[in-house]
């Protein structure tokens, strides 16, 4: 998401192969952006000393930049985009690695429609641009303990339905808190709240693990269905406001495997303005009014627009690095502060055989959870 400072503003799918790629989520919160990613794309750079004069600045070219950049193209609105970085696309990177095209970042297209029929735009693009994947099919899978021995199917199985009966019990539960809430009037109306463990609890989730690889397995889809999505513990997050996860978007996930790379859409929207990209462009002091802000850079960039709109990523704005003028209340400062995202860590493996099957995912049970827990068969 962007934040706007200024005036008034008026009006070829890859066959399966011998190769693993497990997730590692970290525990720290999440917020789910759509994915979105780009191939490096060189456009152009600018060293110049003399201000520029724009109506927009948009600051930063990664999704939430080029989609600004694309509104304000379509407008006929005269702007620049300036990007830190020689390439745009920001958290999502394309590479080469073992004769295949992987994404080191953003990797899927989550919700990509709704069940009345609209579409995510990310899905249009990729319906465009026919770029290739596949849905994921988070049953088709075989499970191991942290020793290699499988895990029963019965057990597997048993468990990952009653991991997302739970769930659609959570969501139910969260739904009628809100109607608790209002009808009420409770202050705040997080009063009546829960974490997601605690639903859990209350639903009997474990209940019947009696076992310890029961009791494994049973963890290994709390992780799955909850730490896997949020990238936080379930003890940590709120029941009330964590679902539904994609909105009105259907629970669907596309996995892109284009050999163009997730970015090509990236690629496409930019083409059309690349001309007003500047890269190389780390930005150091916004000066904004309401008769417009300046931007400057360290590479001696000045660019003076009626409006800019800032992109910057959570970790930047945190880091203090990018003066603002006048400086943020410190209630806008705390809230800045007050928020974290999560963490992935993504490892491509090739291995000598094939040793996990025809599975499109290899799930491993027992601790420590979320520990190179979930596999995707490439």
């Amino acid at each position: 998401s962007g934040s706007c400072f200024g005036g008034d503003i008026g009006s070829a799918c890859l066959r399966r192969r011998q190769f693993l790629a497990p997730s590692q989520a970290m525990p720290l919160s999440k917020c789910r952006p759509a994915a979105l990613g780009v191939a490096a794309l060189l456009l152009t750079s600018s060293s110049a000393t003399e201000p520029i004069e724009k109506d927009v600045v948009v600051i930063g070219a990664g999704a939430a930049g080029l989609a600004a950049a694309q509104g304000l193209h379509s407008a006929g609105v005269d702007f620049v985009v300036l990007e830190a970085d020689v390439r745009l696309g920001g958290r999502v990177k394309t590479t080469s690695w073992a004769g295949l095209t992987i994404e080191k970042g953003a990797n899927w297209i989550h919700g990509p429609y709704t069940e009345e029929g609209e579409n995510n735009p990310l899905w249009d693009s990729k319906q465009k641009y026919d770029l290739k994947g596949s849905f994921t099919n988070y049953s088709d899978f075989k499970m191991l303990t942290r020793q290699g021995d499988p895990v029963k199917e019965r057990i597997s199985r048993r468990w990952q339905k009653r991991a997302g009966i739970v769930v659609e019990g959570c969501i139910r539960k969260s739904a009628q808190m809100w109607e608790d809430a209002e009808a009420n009037g409770y202050e705040p109306l997080e009063k009546n709240d829960i974490s997601i463990r605690q639903c859990f609890d209350d639903l009997g989730y474990s209940s019947k693990a009696k076992t310890p690889l029961k009791k494994d397995v049973a963890e290994t889809f709390v992780w799955e269905k909850i730490d896997f999505e949020f990238t936080q513990r379930p003890k940590k997050i709120s029941n009330m406001w964590a679902w539904p996860m994609n909105g009105d978007y259907v629970a669907k996930d596309y996995y892109i495997t284009d050999p163009r790379g997730f970015g090509y859409i990236l690629e496409q929207i930019a083409a059309k303005f690349k001309t007003s990209i500047q890269f190389g462009q780390l930005v150091t002091r916004v000066a904004y009014s309401s008769s417009g802000v300046t931007v400057e850079t360290k590479q001696g960039l000045t660019v003076k627009a009626k409006y800019a709109i800032s992109t910057l990523p959570l970790g930047v704005m945190q880091a203090g690095t990018v003066e603002w003028d006048p400086p943020f209340r410190q209630e806008k400062i705390s809230a800045i502060n007050g928020m974290v995202m999560g963490y992935y860590g993504k490892v491509y493996l090739k291995f000598p055989r094939n040793f996990w099957g025809q599975e499109e995912h290899l799930v491993v049970t027992g601790e420590p959870v979320g520990w190179a827990t979930w596999a995707v068969n490439l």
